[in-house]
């Protein structure tokens, strides 16, 4: 029997741990805190029913808190929900996205730098067989791997000049 400790899936399962503890508290005070907003709400509200001598002033304030706190609730939840698995993953796709979308334009770039790719022709001979057409200005056409030796070739003098 192995008795030695993976440190590496006890990691992942404090950490699993830790997200989920974090996520749970995390909708613990958003309910608490829409609770206390029902509440405080409901009791000056209906103060202010109750007693409609008070100010203006008085009243825009009420407004100004209610709407001021149901705003932070709102902020709140966005919070919580952007802590969610599924939002996660969509944000995780988004990134991915751009990532890869940079890097593709980084390697047309540097293919660029190759010049231009040189399309080949091709006929079918008598006995069946294809046969490129020459291209103007290049002699290779006949073999595919001279153009490949000499991307090879250029791929290898840009690493040297980058190291």
């Amino acid at each position: 029997m192995n008795q030695d400790i993976d440190y590496r899936a006890v990691r992942r399962e404090v950490e699993a741990e830790v997200v989920r503890r974090k996520r749970a508290t995390r909708w613990i005070f958003f309910a608490v805190n829409f609770l206390m907003f029902v509440i405080f709400s409901s009791i000056t509200w209906g103060v202010f029913a109750k007693n409609m001598i008070m100010s203006d002033d008085a009243a825009a304030a009420l407004i100004v808190m209610s709407v001021g706190w149901l705003i932070g609730l709102m902020f709140q939840f966005i919070s919580a929900m952007l802590d969610s698995k599924s939002s996660e993953e969509r944000i995780r796709e988004a990134a991915m996205g751009q990532a890869v979308g940079k890097h593709l334009l980084q390697m047309s770039r540097d293919a660029d730098a190759f010049g231009d790719k040189h399309k080949r022709e091709y006929s079918l001979s008598d006995d069946g067989e294809l046969d490129p057409l020459p291209i103007e200005g290049r002699d290779d056409t006949e073999d595919i791997t001279l153009e490949l030796r000499d991307v090879l070739r250029q791929q290898s003098e840009r690493k040297q000049q980058q190291e």
